[in-house]
């Protein structure tokens, strides 16, 4: 077998890109939108021949820097053609697009419904419409069956239900780079999500170096559906009231890989004090068993928690305190989730640390405990709840304050100090959350074969997992001597061969590049005069 390419990295953290995503080539096929109204969707409408069928299956929308965009119809392309908007390089403001109420509809439209391949690039979306109301619930409404979807570089402002609804099965969602903020209604806390998965069975969710604040209800609903392939990595997730079981539910998924992540103030209600056969999942993150062996058993799944930082503000804790044991907090993983990975080999958690980490500038939190408050005082009150909704710039109608529309210079801020444990705690002593927070990081991040000399022999879980087609493996060695690094496939074949060499005492990343390779379970094996040690990784493509 031809040996795989091998590199030594000094400053590791390679961001993977399961999607080739940004391959596109905005060319000759890129046309420019002037602002206006209706000029994005009437242009994209007007996109067509005699037939209906789109002018070209290439085209990409380039909108102002700067430009502001009113919008009466969902953005869709003809016959599930891909759709693809993006912002123009250059200074200005990301350009905005706001959904206008029209008067013989009484509402406005949710921003985008494609029913093919779509991708989103560098935009600010308002969820609040020209009136000063909330637009249509679900700002994306992705309906293409087995379709991709790619949102980078996003501000996603206000939503009523969940911003991203994934709404038919077998589709790829990627999210890089983006900031969700406020998803929240006061007649219905339930309804405040950031991504809702309701097609069922999806196949691919990734989402790295993003921030998500401010929640009703949940940052994720799977509700009920299988995931196939979900990665999390380096996000920040702030400020969620929910009392549901868990906030993040996709405890049905086959391949799921939660690393580098910060969750702070997240479930702020709590769970009532109930017998643990009446509240089972008592988790910020909880897992659950497929229950049926059709797409994959409970034992062929691979789920690994690594290097999370969780935690919640004093002021969570005062309230809390307050009713005297009738609340409690959860816990990153309850009883149910432990006892889950006890059970099999592919599931497992490790550095996941509790930390109240403390932002430079986030929304405060004392409106999400008077929130809480309101809730149990009024035994789960449903409407008429205090508006915790986020906005340095308030909320307004367009004829009457534009201002209100955009991002402003004062945004909040969701970096924070360098003596917390959270700064060194991500993989490779990174910072763990979306490291756009500390542009320092983004590229390249602190060597980890630097500082004192490790005390014991250690083999780490490889990350990403699952991976395509790159993947970091560390370990670290006390003292010098000769060291062997292998992969081997399935059926005990040797793929190549990392490391062969003496090495000084000290702790080491390799990356492995599986590009030559086909998706399946691979292991890799570290053996020196004094330990041995062999575990699993799953590449996919």
């Amino acid at each position: 077998m031809e040996k795989i390419k091998l590199t030594k990295i000094i400053t590791s953290f390679a961001l993977i890109l399961l999607l080739g995503a940004f391959q596109n080539t905005f060319a000759q096929d890129t046309l420019d939108v002037p602002q206006g109204y209706q000029t994005l969707d009437g242009a994209i409408i007007a996109d067509v021949d005699a037939n209906g069928d789109p002018l070209n299956l290439n085209r990409v929308w380039r909108l102002e820097r700067g430009g502001w965009y009113l919008i009466t119809e969902a953005l869709r392309s003809a016959k599930g053609s891909p759709l693809r908007i993006v912002a123009a390089k250059g200074e200005g403001h990301k350009p905005i697009i706001i959904p206008v109420v029209l008067p013989d509809v009484g509402s406005a439209p949710r921003f985008s419904r494609p029913t093919g391949d779509a991708e989103y690039v560098d935009l600010y979306i308002s969820g609040i419409n020209d009136l000063g109301g909330t637009g249509g619930k679900n700002m994306f409404r992705f309906e293409g069956e087995g379709s991709r979807y790619i949102l980078d570089k996003m501000f996603l402002d206000h939503d009523r239900q969940a911003f991203i609804r994934a709404n038919a099965p077998s589709q790829k969602l990627y999210i890089t780079n983006s900031i969700f903020r406020s998803s929240a209604t006061v007649n219905n806390p339930y309804e405040g999500i950031m991504i809702a998965s309701r097609g069922g069975y999806q196949d691919t969710i990734f989402v790295e170096n993003s921030t998500f604040f401010v929640a009703s209800s949940r940052f994720w609903h799977s509700y009920g559906g299988v995931m196939h392939n979900v990665i999390f990595n380096h996000n920040t997730f702030a400020q969620s009231g929910s009392v549901h079981t868990g906030n993040f539910m996709s405890g049905r998924t086959i391949n799921l890989t939660v690393t580098n992540n910060l969750f702070m103030d997240i479930s702020i209600e709590g769970y009532r004090n109930l017998p643990a056969d009446e509240y089972e999942y008592r988790d910020i993150w909880p897992i659950d068993s497929l229950y049926a062996d059709t797409i994959a058993t409970d034992a062929e799944r691979n789920i690994y928690f690594g290097n999370n930082v969780y935690g919640w503000s004093q002021e969570v804790k005062d309230y809390i305190a307050t009713r005297n044991d009738t609340v409690k907090l959860f816990d990153f993983h309850g009883p149910s989730t432990n006892a889950l990975f006890s059970m099999y080999d592919g599931m497992s958690a490790e550095n996941n640390i509790e930390e109240s980490v403390i932002f430079t500038d986030a929304p405060d939190i004392n409106l999400l405990v008077a929130y809480a408050k309101d809730r149990y005082d009024n035994d789960g009150k449903m409407d008429n709840l205090i508006d915790i909704r986020a906005d340095r710039n308030g909320i307004g109608t367009l004829a009457d304050n534009p201002e209100t529309f955009g991002l402003t210079d004062n945004e909040f801020d969701f970096s924070y100090a360098t003596t917390f444990a959270a700064y060194t705690h991500g993989m490779n002593g990174a910072p763990v959350g979306d490291l756009n927070w500390f542009p320092d990081y983004v590229v390249s991040v602190k060597p980890n074969n630097q500082g004192s000399i490790p005390s014991n022999f250690s083999l780490e879980q490889n990350y990403p997992n699952p991976f395509n087609p790159t993947t970091t493996i560390n370990f670290s060695i006390p003292t010098e001597g000769m060291v062997s690094l292998k992969v081997y496939n399935s059926l005990g074949e040797i793929v190549t061969e990392l490391v062969n060499e003496e090495l000084v005492a000290g702790a080491y990343t390799y990356q492995f590049d599986a590009s030559l390779l086909s998706s399946g379970i691979y292991f890799y094996s570290i053996n020196t005069d004094n330990f041995v040690q062999t575990k699993k990784m799953l590449l996919l493509k």
